[in-house]
């Protein structure tokens, strides 16, 4: 799990510095033992990522955590004189179910100006979900692919 939970009044208390007040004891009772709060620790809420290529020119990368899904992007990196024009596509699917397909407008790239597509899904897909990206060529190099990865939790 990656979200955690304080009270409004851990916040408040550690955001100011100031301890909460603590009520006088009676004469002659023991004075009651005051409650400390401290800040908590900061968390390490950097989400997992996943990324390759295939052939070095169709290449994927995943953010996100566990079976949740924030971020993908895809490009196309070619070398030398070669150019590409098309879309890219990025799909979640699994066992021939589509969670999410999305295509980009058309788009060229060239050697040293890749062609780049990003998405946000921000959601959670089944265990083994697979996450790829396709370089949909309409002229020029056909750079190959699929890029993908797989979901895990």
């Amino acid at each position: 799990m990656f979200r955690h939970a304080i009270t409004v009044a851990a916040i408040a208390f550690a955001a100011v510095g100031v301890a909460p007040a603590v009520a006088s004891a009676a004469p002659g009772s023991p004075a009651p033992t005051p409650l400390v709060l401290s800040a908590p620790k900061p968390l390490d809420l950097q989400p997992q990522s996943a990324n390759g290529c295939t052939g070095s020119q169709v290449c994927i990368n995943v953010i996100g955590s566990g079976l949740h899904v924030d971020a993908v992007s895809g490009d196309v990196n070619l070398s030398g004189s070669l150019k590409w024009c098309g879309r890219i596509e990025i799909r979640i699917t699994k066992g021939g179910n589509t969670y999410n397909d999305k295509t980009s407008p058309s788009m060229c790239g060239t050697a040293g100006k890749s062609a780049v597509y990003s998405e946000q899904p921000n959601a959670s897909y089944p265990d083994g979900s697979r996450v790829c990206v396709y370089a949909r060529t309409s002229s020029g190099h056909n750079p190959g692919g699929p890029a993908c990865e797989t979901v895990e939790s």
